[in-house]
């Protein structure tokens, strides 16, 4: 039942969207700053002095840098899907991320979510060889402890294997802690519970194949929706999502991190998103997708 609930969310963003919108502005902040936690749950806070979408940057020829996808200005969502496109010749995508190994969907990386992840690189095992188990019933509730198979969740580039670069990712996200990036399933996740009546926000993330990107430039149907559950965020009777339950604010989705391709000095290269449609706590049919209200679109010029 949770893969397909799973698919339906992600279905129904990539469904037609309807005459009214999500509000907000949606785009590439290609000079984010440093967003982190302050705290841990029930106590966090967020530092994002540099919360404004940031169009335009310069970078060296060669190095990393960091981008992140916002949505500032939003309300009531439930979840967002997209497509971006960018030259591929003068910039290459190195990751594309949310929360890392998030093995059970509540938006956090675990300990135990980390250990899997390492146990099967020393194991040298395909990812479809990965088995997690973990409780999943409300908090309160009688334990229920499921096992999945959720290998294809450590697999962003569908190589069937879990690499060394993507587990030092992980380990990299683990080790930050609070010092990483405010995703926003992850402060919903940390408010659950505390103050509100919702107990547990899940959420799932679905990607572009990385290695298409890089080929391409192109990134299509890349989703982030929030998993309501009936007797929880859902209403268990009607089905339909309890008010509150979505978020409000200025929303960081995910990372992208990029590079400057090779023999790209002197050159530059929009980022542009595409298609971009949401839910909020109206959602109920695939008729209630929107499209989202604003979308700009971002340059960054290699020197």
């Amino acid at each position: 039942m949770r893969k397909l609930a799973i698919l339906i969310a992600a279905l129904a963003l990539v469904s037609a969207p309807g005459y009214a919108q999500i509000p907000g502005t949606l785009g590439f902040d290609v000079d984010p700053g440093t967003p982190h936690f302050v705290g841990s749950p029930p106590d966090s806070s967020i530092v994002d002095d540099n919360s404004d979408i940031d169009l335009n940057r310069s970078v060296p020829s060669s190095g990393r840098f960091s981008t992140i996808v916002r949505l500032n200005g939003t309300s009531n969502l439930m979840g967002l899907s997209f497509d971006f496109e960018y030259d591929e010749t003068v910039l290459t995508l190195v990751e594309i991320r949310e929360t890392h190994a998030d093995l059970n969907f509540n938006g956090r990386l675990a300990l135990n979510e980390l250990n899997a992840g390492i146990n099967l690189f020393v194991a040298a095992q395909p990812v479809s060889a990965l088995t997690f188990q973990y409780n999943d019933a409300l908090p309160g509730q009688t334990p229920n402890v499921i096992t999945t198979n959720p290998g294809i969740l450590l697999d962003p580039n569908n190589s069937g294997t879990f690499a060394l670069g993507e587990l030092n990712s992980v380990i990299n996200e683990f080790v930050a802690g609070n010092n990483d990036i405010p995703f926003w399933t992850e402060i919903l996740s940390r408010r659950a519970g505390v103050g509100q009546p919702f107990l547990l926000v899940e959420s799932v993330e679905v990607f572009d194949d990385i290695d298409d990107i890089r080929a391409t430039g192109i990134a299509a149907d890349n989703t982030v929706v929030l998993l309501a559950r009936p007797g929880d965020g859902r209403d268990a009777n009607t089905g339909a999502i309890v008010p509150g339950y979505g978020f409000d604010g200025d929303a960081i989705i995910f990372e992208a991190i990029f590079q400057p391709a090779a023999n790209s000095s002197g050159k530059n290269t929009n980022i542009e998103i595409r298609n971009a449609v949401g839910i909020d706590e109206t959602f109920n049919s695939l008729a209630d997708v929107k499209p989202i209200a604003n979308v700009v679109t971002s340059n960054v010029a290699v020197q």
